[in-house]
């Protein structure tokens, strides 16, 4: 009887001094690394930011009114990326890149970085994909490359950068190293402007804002333009000169302020918010 009471004693003592587990372990996607190492590159760069909102009523109408139609190769997405574009094109400086302490790489062809959202080991992870010289190319035909990457499937570290025609075997190396070593890495790639475009593109446009009730995004970037939309909200708003419901987008625009002064960037952000709510490229229903 006194042995059965010191064991009862016992396993209370034990389950008083190690409570049940109120967390779980679970490991780091080797896609997470690469954020990180923006996170790091990015505080380097003398950032400018402009907070916009921009009326999409119009375009979503001739959105809805393409679908109806059977226009199927058209997202509001491939659009946006479209329209930014058209306007970097107008307004090349904001997407230059410092070649040392004395140029500046003014590139022609707009290479737009995007994120899609995949499944790698199980998770749901963003994942970049390059769209080239995005200027040249349709709304549709935007459409149609990030729509390939969202099929593409993703096994391991070697297609993390979708359509980026990067070394499947060099990419799962560099995830594997240290950060130390990356960033080392890293600083070898952005010396050269030339291959820092090759690599990653010179514009990075991210829609993951669209998915929930978010406001004005702040991305971390080491691009020389960095663009992060917002969920699309309903308010009160003047349109013709009456007040209506219309529906606003929440764009943040992050400019290298290295490499272009205030007055061009808000040339840059004023023809951009022009090209969105006039419906850029899109057709009326009467077309």
């Amino acid at each position: 009887m006194f042995n059965r009471v010191i064991s009862t004693m016992k396993t209370n003592s034990i389950a008083l001094t190690q409570p049940a587990q109120r967390h779980y372990v679970e490991s780091i996607p080797s896609s997470r690394q690469l954020t990180f190492d923006v996170g790091r590159l990015s505080q380097r760069k003398h950032h400018v930011f402009a907070f916009l909102e921009a009326d999409v009523s119009e375009a979503l109408e001739r959105l809805e009114h393409l679908k109806e139609r059977g226009s199927t190769d058209v997202s509001f997405t491939s659009w946006f990326i479209k329209c930014v574009a058209d306007a970097v094109s107008e307004h090349p400086h904001v997407h230059a890149a410092r070649k040392g302490n004395r140029r500046l790489l003014v590139f022609h062809e707009v290479d737009v970085s995007t994120l899609v959202e995949k499944e790698v080991h199980g998770k749901k992870v963003p994942l970049p994909v390059l769209i080239r010289d995005v200027g040249k190319k349709s709304v549709r035909d935007i459409y149609a490359e990030i729509r390939k990457a969202r099929e593409l499937s993703v096994v391991d570290e070697s297609g993390y950068v979708l359509n980026g025609g990067q070394s499947r075997f060099a990419m799962r190396l560099f995830t594997s190293l240290p950060q130390w070593l990356r960033l080392l890495l890293w600083n070898v790639i952005l010396r050269n402007p030339l291959r820092q475009k090759q690599m990653m593109g010179t514009v990075v446009v991210t829609s993951v804002g669209m998915m929930g009730r978010t406001g004005w995004v702040v991305p971390s970037s080491m691009f020389p333009l960095a663009i992060a939309l917002g969920s699309i909200v309903q308010k009160p708003g003047v349109h013709l000169g009456q007040i209506a419901v219309r529906s606003y987008l929440p764009v943040t625009v992050v400019l290298d302020h290295d490499v272009v002064d205030g007055a061009p960037a808000a040339r840059f952000a004023s023809r951009l918010v022009e090209l969105v709510e006039g419906s850029h490229l899109l057709p009326n229903g009467e077309e």
